[in-house]
């Protein structure tokens, strides 16, 4: 088959629509700050050792605007010096796993900017006043998850008040006091599954009254009261199951008109006494 100058670039033409990707990859610009910021790393970290840290491009995450930063496998002062070393670097999320940070300084990521954290299976245990006030109103996703954290002081999110994803589960959080979540007035979402909860103090939600949905699976409560859920007047979403729930004020949900799904699975429930709206499912 001959092929004249007309049809190469006809050829040519038909790959570039059809395998961006292979023409475009070697000098896709979302790779070059990637390179220049593991060089940071690497040379931020100990002789003969590996980088604590590694940049990533976003790749298929489009809801993400910037680079991805994984750090694990290393202790704290290793992640703490790479972290230190990028100066005022805007990036789109920061990830920390399976590492041994069982401490946050109140300096972690002071000059960082960010929209998700993540402080996963860490041994997270202590975060310091004004660990994540620095991060400001860009943080909007933040995640503790698989830590060993047992208390949430009320000034823990100081400074996070655009935060709308917090995810604390697989904690030891035995109680959450009241205001616990003032500081984080724009949540959307708040899971605090698989954690040692026994009490929640009146008013601990008060704040978030823009809330959608609410997860506290797999705790260690057995009273609702009357105002453990004040304030959720947006909640469309409770998930309570897995708990030792043995008495309910069915009062304390006069108020979520929100409502769509109560889950109350796993407990010790027998009888609903609530007025049910013709939207709301309810599982036990």
């Amino acid at each position: 088959m001959r092929f004249s100058q007309h049809n190469g670039m006809y050829l040519i033409l038909l790959l570039f629509i059809h395998f961006p990707a292979l023409i475009l990859s070697s000098s896709s610009p979302s790779t070059v700050p990637c390179r220049s910021i593991d060089a940071i790393f690497q040379k931020s970290a100990d002789n003969n050792e590996t980088a604590a840290c590694k940049c990533f491009p976003s790749g298929f995450d489009s809801r993400l605007d910037g680079i991805v930063i994984g750090c694990s496998g290393h202790v704290l002062p290793s992640i703490f010096k790479a972290l230190r070393a990028l100066n005022d670097t805007s990036i789109g999320k920061l990830r920390i796993s399976d590492a041994l940070v069982n401490i946050l300084p109140s300096d972690m990521f002071k000059d960082m900017r960010m929209k998700k954290l993540q402080v996963e299976r860490a041994g997270l245990a202590v975060l310091r006043e004004g660990a994540f006030a620095s991060l400001g109103s860009r943080l909007r996703e933040l995640s503790l998850r698989h830590n060993n954290i047992k208390k949430i002081e009320k000034n823990t999110f100081d400074g996070l008040a655009k935060l709308q994803k917090l995810d604390l589960s697989g904690n030891r959080i035995s109680s959450l006091e009241s205001g616990t979540f003032d500081n984080v007035p724009e949540l959307r979402e708040l899971s605090i599954n698989d954690n040692d909860i026994s009490v929640i103090a009146d008013g601990a939600f008060s704040k978030l009254t823009g809330l959608k949905k609410l997860s506290i699976v797999g705790n260690q409560i057995n009273n609702i009261s009357k105002n453990m859920f004040k304030g959720l007047d947006s909640l469309e979403v409770l998930q309570l199951q897995g708990n030792q729930i043995t008495a309910i004020d069915w009062s304390a949900f006069n108020n979520l008109k929100q409502l769509k799904i109560l889950d109350l699975g796993t407990n010790h429930v027998t009888q609903v006494i609530i007025p049910i709206h013709n939207s709301l499912v309810i599982f036990l």
